[in-house]
């Protein structure tokens, strides 16, 4: 389903206009080849606008629509776009008196591959593009009046099917270069040339895949930009030599600079496809080219070239044939290397061609270095230095143009605040049907009434564990009438999502207006207008929100939504009534957000410490304290579920009569002050919950590490200890899970423990031989997370800290820890420990946001119970 977006945001920044929490460093498109048949380039706009990629055009044109802008003759756009006319065009725009109250802009678009220019006028248009961290695209940007000259049909001859216009990057005031640039963004912007590459405009860095990805500014040789005496617009480098094989090409140096009239040195162009040299330097390259190649057999030249080998008597290696390379030699110092990939072109299956060509005696510059030698090479032209950045070949590097990653990305922290408008448009795949284990649970409780809400009451949620992606999910009852709606449990979410584009059908939905207290208080950052009929997932003048996928990192952004979720009420001991919250608030989801969730699965229970996550909203909407607690099950099998427990500071009853409220341990929350969010928020602390690990300790002996990393920055947020639902084990930063498995490892060796090889994601593991079990799992060393004092202690016994892997010729206990990498600004790259689900599981905690701390159990297995253990019979005089 197509579904266009018009997101108006808080704060107007000029023309430009971001989601993120500040205008973009960086902006990011693709680059595709829209026709095969052409080997030009084209960069895509407003993500279906292709616009082939002009270096050296004054300003790009595209064709209007009836009715397009015009732009005044005596506006400051329209001096810039008569400035500059390229010299194959000779047509005279009209002299405006100054006195002419009203006139409109006259221009020459012109098509520097056929060498044509028209007569057209100047307009504008907006302009939406991805920004980005580097790694991948985040928000969509918009800008408003982006200067556009119109075209007529007759300019478009020789450009590619599909292509719809020329794009300019020159240094022109209305390049596309210039017309993106903030103070955050400034004149820089990075091509990496190929059928399917990348462009990128503002700072880097900027990776390319393989993960964990290639900082490709860190490959780049450098040499100046030069001033040209005729042409402003177009990007020239300084060569003192061209060289083959190591061997200097013997011609007349001088043309290679250029004179005060321009002519000579050396120009780029993206629409020229191969480079093109003056006809004494072509014939004294070409020639030694041919002599140190003379081995190869010779096929019939195919034009426009002159020397083709058979390519089948040529090796191929990574950076292409494997023929002589070239190198231009830098005035600057250096080299730019040509290997046989952007030296030889492939004409046919078996015929390579020299991809240089003659541009005769009169050529106006000594070397235009064409679209072919380009690709595959990361080019960064830095206007401000008035540098040139570039990397040769990146299959030296073993990646490619192709290897940016277009999927939804991260943002980082800290960040300050500015925003304003953009446009979205989405088209996502179905989701995959309900199927939920708690389905008869929650069915059976719909048999009694359903009560307006009691304000004595406090709730309860069922808790299961997916056995094949070991998530925690839930199921509420959701819409009207109600329909059980099976969510993954996520501790860390703001708010809650639903899928709405797939099967949302309810009586009772309501669209938030961007004006409403109620969007204010989300904090949302955008508006939204849909374009198509109006739908759950499509209203008009809606308050825009952005849920996450914490799992796999995507997000989206969709409409703020309110609907009926009825939940069952408890006295601690047993279900009671169910009990409606008529104003639910929550967001849609697009479906592709559920990608990497649990089967049957269509949202995420956010339990964060936001306004509106499920907990608060709980609280709020029934008067109870800002309190929850959860006991998450230790099995995946249907019938174990675990328990979540809203608005009560306990009892907590567990079969056989055990009121785990009277074991608990606390120790305080700490705030992280910067979000971590995938989408990142100014000036907000993180929603994520923090207690303050000072040691880890092994049966009683400290582990030797960096204790700097269990603090939370309070700056940037990294570091400290975060606990998670979303991750089946606890991750430890890189040397930190070093040390801990080697003193884990070292204990063990005193029980007599077999070491055997390691199963990933695992370090340790060991032969389950000899392993005796006990009450609280397999016998193995304990471990203690030490909190703000040694005997405040967080014991994980075995049942906690190991998993069993039973396969063919192997039966092995392995340490439940794993490597989280090292810390490091990348969303959920930041803690130094994240608490994951196998730790928490038979453990209850409890969250209690009104006194700002955590009170945990240890394993409640030491108390003759598990959190499978509370009584899920419902008892009708609850309410």
């Amino acid at each position: 389903m197509a579904k266009f977006l018009y997101l108006t945001c808080c704060f107007l920044a000029l023309s430009c206009f971001s989601f993120a929490a500040q205008p973009p460093k960086a902006l990011v498109a693709p680059i595709t080849q829209p026709d095969p048949s052409s080997s030009l380039l084209a960069i895509t706009l407003n993500q279906k606008e292709k616009l082939v990629i002009d270096i050296q055009s004054p300003f790009s044109w595209h064709h209007c629509s009836k009715g397009f802008p015009l732009v005044s003759c005596h506006t400051s756009q329209c001096v810039a776009a008569q400035s500059y006319k390229p010299p194959f065009c000779h047509l005279e725009v009209p002299k405006i008196p100054l006195k002419t109250p009203s006139c409109t802009c006259s221009t020459s678009p012109s098509n520097s591959i056929t060498k044509t220019c028209a007569s057209s006028q100047l307009t504008y248009t907006n302009v939406s593009v991805s920004s980005t961290d580097g790694h991948n695209p985040l928000a969509r940007v918009g800008y408003s009046k982006v200067f556009m000259s119109c075209a007529p049909e007759t300019l478009f001859k020789a450009l590619p099917k599909g292509s719809s216009g020329i794009a300019s990057l020159s240094k022109g005031p209305l390049s596309l270069v210039s017309q993106f640039s903030t103070s955050k963004a400034p004149k820089k912007f990075g091509l990496c040339l190929a059928d399917q590459g990348v462009a990128f405009f503002g700072e880097g860095p900027f990776f390319l895949l393989p993960p964990p990805g290639r900082d490709v500014t860190q490959l780049l040789g450098s040499t100046p930009l030069l001033k040209h005496p005729i042409d402003p617009l177009g990007y020239y480098i300084g060569l003192k030599g061209i060289s083959v094989d190591g061997q200097a090409v013997k011609f007349l140096k001088r043309m290679l600079t250029f004179d005060a009239l321009g002519n000579g040195g050396v120009k780029l162009s993206t629409t020229a496809p191969y480079t093109t040299l003056r006809s004494h330097i072509y014939r004294a390259f070409a020639g030694l080219f041919s002599r140190l190649t003379r081995g190869i057999p010779r096929v019939p030249k195919v034009a426009p070239f002159d020397l083709c080998l058979n390519s089948t008597n040529l090796v191929p290696t990574r950076v292409g044939y494997r023929v002589p390379q070239i190198d231009l030699e830098l005035s600057s110092g250096g080299n730019w290397t040509i290997f046989g990939f952007n030296s030889l072109a492939q004409v046919s299956s078996d015929v390579a061609c020299l991809a240089f060509v003659d541009g005769g005696e009169r050529a106006e510059q000594a070397m235009v270095i064409g679209l072919h030698q380009m690709q595959q090479n990361f080019l960064h032209f830095d206007l401000v230095k008035s540098r040139l950045g570039f990397s040769s070949l990146l299959f030296f590097f073993q990646t490619t143009c192709n290897n940016f990653n277009f999927t939804s990305g991260v943002n980082y922290c800290p960040f300050q605040h500015s925003t304003v408008f953009s446009n979205y448009h989405y088209i996502f795949p179905s989701m995959s049907p309900l199927n939920t284990p708690n389905l008869l649970l929650l069915c059976s409780l719909l048999i009694f009434s359903i009560h307006p809400p009691s304000f004595q009451a406090s709730f309860l949620t069922p808790i299961s564990k997916d056995k094949h992606t070991r998530q925690y999910t839930t199921t509420l009852l959701l819409k009207t009438p109600l329909q059980p709606t099976k969510l993954i449990i996520d501790l860390g979410a703001s708010f809650a999502w639903v899928d709405c584009q797939n099967n949302y059908t309810s009586s009772t939905y309501q669209h938030t207006p961007c004006n409403s207290t109620l969007c204010h208080d989300l904090n949302s950052l955008a508006c939204a207008n849909c374009y198509t009929p109006a739908a759950p997932d499509c209203g008009n003048f809606t308050c825009a929100l952005f849920p996450e996928n914490s799992i796999t990192g995507n997000a989206s952004i969709d409409d703020a939504m309110i609907d009926t979720l009825a939940i069952p009420t408890t006295d601690g001991s047993n279900p009671g009534q169910i009990q409606v919250i008529p104003g639910f608030v929550f967001s849609c989801s697009k479906s592709y957000l559920l990608k990497g969730l649990a089967q049957g699965v269509v949202g995420l229970l956010g339990l964060g410490r936001a306004n509106y996550s499920f907990p608060r909203q709980v609280s709020r909407d029934f008067s109870r304290p800002n309190v929850f607690a959860l006991c998450l099950p230790g099995s995946a099998q249907p019938n174990v579920t675990g328990v979540g427990v809203y608005g009560s500071m306990g009892p907590y009853n567990f079969l056989p009569g055990i009121d785990l409220s009277e074991s608990l341990i606390y120790t305080p929350l700490i705030v992280n002050p910067c979000t971590d969010s995938i989408i990142t928020y100014a000036n907000q602390n993180s929603d994520q919950y923090f207690i303050g690990v000072t040691a880890v300790k092994i049966d009683g002996k400290e582990v030797p590490l960096n204790k700097t990393l269990l603090a939370v920055d309070q700056t940037s947020g990294i570091g400290g200890t975060k606990i998670s639902t979303v991750h089946p084990y606890t991750r430890m930063e890189s040397s930190i899970l070093k040390a801990f498995t080697a003193a884990f490892d070292n204990a063990a060796s005193t029980m007599n423990l077999t070491r055997v090889n390691a199963v990933k994601p695992f370090s340790v593991c060991y032969s389950a031989d000899g392993i005796t079990s006990t009450r609280v799992g397999p016998a193995v060393p304990n471990v203690d997370l030490v909190l703000q004092s040694d005997d405040v202690v967080w014991r994980i016994f075995g049942a906690n800290s190991m998993v069993r892997i039973s396969r063919k010729h192997l039966d092995a206990w392995c340490l439940g820890f794993v490597d989280g990498g090292p810390i490091n600004y990348e969303y959920d790259h930041k803690q130094a420990i994240q608490i994951g689900g196998l730790q928490l599981e038979d453990n209850l905690l409890q969250f209690d946001l009104e006194n700002n701390r955590l009170g945990f159990s240890s394993s409640v297995l030491l108390r003759q119970t598990t959190c499978a253990n509370f009584n899920f019979k419902t008892n009708n005089s609850i309410s």
